[in-house]
C-alpha cells in the first residue's frame, strides 16, 4: 500500500484535529485511511502545535510552511484566519503537491485566483472549502433542485455569522452559507443584494427564474435550508453528522486518484460571491456576479 505523508498547516481549529485523528488514530478502524499519516505540523500557535504533536505522535513541527516541502506528499491548510491561507498554500502549489484549502480559500479574491490558476495550469489537485456542502440535508436539497429545476420557485438558507470575529470578520464564517447555497441552487448566480442590520445580514441571491432568500444570523448558531416548488417543498435544519468524514474521504480519494471532487471554478466561486455580498451591504446596491473562469 502506498504511504502518503500529510502536512497540516494551522493547528488551532477542529478541522485540523479531525484530519489528525482520522489519519493517525482512526486509520486502524477505517482501512481507507491506512495509507495516510500526518507527519508534519505548522501553525502560529506554539501551544496548539505542541498539543497536536503529542496527542497524535507527529514529530516534525516546521518553522515555516516551506520547511515541509520534500517531507510530505500533500498539505491541509486549516488556519482559522483565512488571511494566512495564501502564504500557507503557495509553497505547496509551487511544489506541485495536492492541497486541501479550508474555508475561506483566502480573504483576497486575487489570491484565490492566483493559487487556483497556478494549480490548474500545472494540473495540481485542490479541494476544500466549507464542510457544509457535505451535510446530508444539503445533498437532499441539491438532489431535489436537480430533479425539479424547471418548477423551483425559490429557496431559503440560514447560517451563523460572526461579523466582529477577530479572524477577518465577515469572512470567518461567511463561506458556510454560500457553500450551502451554491451546491444546492447552482454555481452561477446572477446577482446578490444584501442589507446589514444589528443581528446579521439579510440578502437575496438571484438565479433568474427564482431567488434564494438568505439570512446570516449573528446570534443564532443553527443552519437551515429549504427549496420551494409548485407542488411540494422541503425546509429543514441542517445536521452536520458525518460531514467531516465525507470531507476527509474526498481528500483521500483526490490524493490517491488526482481527480478533484469540485472544479477549480467551483472552488473559486464562494469567495466571488462573498465579495459581492460584502460590497452589496456596504454600498446598498445590487451587485452582479460574473461567471468564474480560472
Amino acid at each position: 500500500m502506498k504511504q502518503y505523508r500529510i502536512g497540516i498547516l494551522g493547528t488551532e481549529n477542529s478541522h485540523a484535529l479531525h484530519f489528525a485523528s482520522a489519519f493517525n488514530k482512526q486509520c486502524e478502524e477505517n482501512p481507507r485511511y491506512k495509507g495516510f499519516r500526518v507527519t508534519a505540523l505548522f501553525g502560529h500557535y506554539p501551544e496548539e502545535n505542541k498539543k497536536m504533536s503529542e496527542e497524535y505522535g507527529i514529530d516534525f513541527i516546521a518553522d515555516k510552511p516551506e520547511d515541509m516541502i520534500g517531507k510530505v506528499d500533500a498539505g491541509i491548510v486549516c488556519a482559522r484566519d483565512g488571511k494566512f491561507h495564501y502564504e500557507f498554500a503557495k509553497p505547496f502549489i509551487d511544489a506541485g503537491l495536492p492541497l486541501f484549502l479550508d474555508k475561506p480559500t483566502t480573504i483576497e479574491m486575487s489570491e484565490t485566483f492566483e493559487l487556483l490558476s497556478l494549480a490548474k495550469k500545472n494540473n495540481i489537485p485542490v479541494c476544500g472549502g466549507s464542510v457544509l456542502k457535505y451535510a446530508p440535508m444539503v445533498n437532499k436539497c441539491r438532489d431535489f433542485v436537480n430533479e425539479k429545476r424547471d418548477t423551483v420557485s425559490g429557496g431559503f438558507v440560514a447560517a451563523p455569522l460572526f461579523l466582529d470575529s477577530p479572524y477577518s470578520g465577515f469572512y470567518f464564517y461567511a463561506a458556510h452559507l454560500v457553500e450551502i447555497c451554491l451546491p444546492v441552487f447552482g454555481w452561477n448566480p446572477l446577482s446578490v443584494i444584501a442589507i446589514k442590520n444589528e443581528k446579521g445580514v439579510d440578502m437575496s441571491v438571484d438565479y433568474g427564474t427564482f431567488s434564494v432568500v438568505c439570512k446570516y444570523n449573528d446570534f443564532c448558531p443553527d443552519y437551515a435550508c429549504g427549496v420551494f416548488e409548485k407542488e411540494t417543498s422541503i425546509l429543514e435544519k441542517i445536521d452536520l453528522e458525518n460531514s467531516q468524514d465525507a470531507e476527509c474521504d474526498d481528500f483521500v480519494q483526490m490524493v490517491e486518484s488526482g481527480k478533484m471532487p469540485y472544479s477549480y471554478e467551483e472552488i473559486a466561486m464562494p469567495i466571488v460571491v462573498m465579495n459581492a455580498i460584502e460590497e452589496s451591504y456596504k454600498t446598498g446596491k445590487r451587485v452582479f456576479v460574473d461567471k468564474v473562469e480560472v
